[in-house]
């Protein structure tokens, strides 16, 4: 059997990281006289991923890779002889000419008003939809992604699978050798920090976190870090945010970090914050967890799933009020953060 692996992948994300830790079990673990055939971009690099051969996407447009994918990739599987594609990321051709599983990460609508969709979104979103139905079987990261395929999509419960995303070996090695000293970013210096993970896009709501902290700039001295890309037009908003509450010198955009620079991140801060408007499952929680930070998060199912009884969350993502109070309260009493930390490393 040979099956065609879609390794595409644009930016570093959770995806990304599903992907680079489920693919060497994946292939380790297959059948004998099973092989395997990667579609990737043009010059994508594998990062340690096991060597395979390859069919390149063209790095270009929505539109253009859509068409690629539609007209091309059916004529490479069938010249391949792929018996079976599985989009880890991305989606597949609408006429697949061999069975398809996705792995869906997150819901592919606005639920109860979660976050607002850009015509582009709303296009791409009914595409991938569209090929979610259409597949043999639909991997979900999470309970809440599973019911959603179910409940809205209408996809029978015998073609969803649920399979949770973890903490990674390379991350839990890395946790283990974590050097406090190797993060800095300019302006922190010693300073206390509370942080969020997370490229800096709309639905990861870091707004509320920066309103929460210009709350209370005058009763903790904790700075913000954010860690994740900040190269999309949702991030100069964030700056423009971040210059109008005139909190320059206490709110970090970090950028992108590498995987020693992000748990010396973790452990030199105080508590993690997510107050995403959806996810279908937040590792970036679990990481922080594993991790022994407390986590304060918004009440999106998925997150209440994760957090269980060891963290805490407000109601409504957009309330930076909510969101203030619970930080000072757990910044005020450090035992009881300490404790939910060690349940929540426990628990991850």
């Amino acid at each position: 059997m040979r099956i065609a692996l879609d390794i595409r992948y644009r930016v570093a994300s959770g995806a990304s990281t599903y992907i680079h830790a489920l693919l060497p079990h994946l292939i380790d673990g297959a059948p004998n006289g099973t092989d395997f055939l990667y579609i990737r971009y043009a010059g994508q690099p594998l990062h340690g991923l096991p060597e395979a051969p390859a069919v390149e996407c063209p790095r270009g447009s929505a539109l253009r890779e859509l068409a690629w994918v539609n007209q091309t990739l059916p004529r490479k599987l069938r010249q391949h002889r792929v018996d079976l594609y599985h989009g880890l990321k991305l989606f597949g051709p609408v006429a697949s000419p061999v069975p398809m599983v996705h792995t869906a990460h997150s819901i592919s609508l606005p639920r109860h008003g979660e976050f607002p969709m850009s015509p582009k979104q709303r296009a791409i979103n009914a595409y991938g939809n569209l090929l979610l139905r259409r597949s043999r079987r639909v991997i979900c990261v999470s309970g809440y992604v599973s019911d959603f395929m179910f409940a809205e999509l209408r996809i029978p419960r015998g073609r969803l699978r649920t399979i949770h995303l973890g903490v990674s070996r390379a991350f839990r090695d890395a946790v283990a050798d974590a050097d406090a000293s190797v993060f800095d970013t300019p302006g922190l210096g010693d300073a206390p920090y509370v942080v969020c993970v997370g490229n800096v896009e709309h639905v990861k709501n870091h707004a509320t976190a920066v309103r929460a902290l210009a709350t209370l700039r005058d009763q903790v001295p904790h700075h913000l870090v954010i860690a994740g890309r900040d190269d999309k037009p949702a991030a100069e908003e964030l700056r423009d945010l971040i210059r109008s509450e005139g909190l320059e010198e206490r709110v970090h955009l970090a950028g992108f970090m590498d995987l020693p620079t992000l748990v010396s991140c973790l452990a030199r801060a105080e508590l993690l914050v997510h107050p995403s408007l959806s996810e279908g499952f937040p590792l970036a929680v679990v990481e922080g967890m594993y991790a022994g930070l407390p986590v304060i998060g918004s009440g999106i199912p998925s997150l209440k799933d994760v957090l269980g009884d060891t963290g805490r969350t407000f109601a409504d993502p957009r309330d930076h009020r909510a969101l203030a109070d619970a930080l000072l309260d757990w910044l005020s009493s450090p035992d009881e953060a300490r404790r939910s930390a060690e349940r929540g490393k426990a628990r991850a």
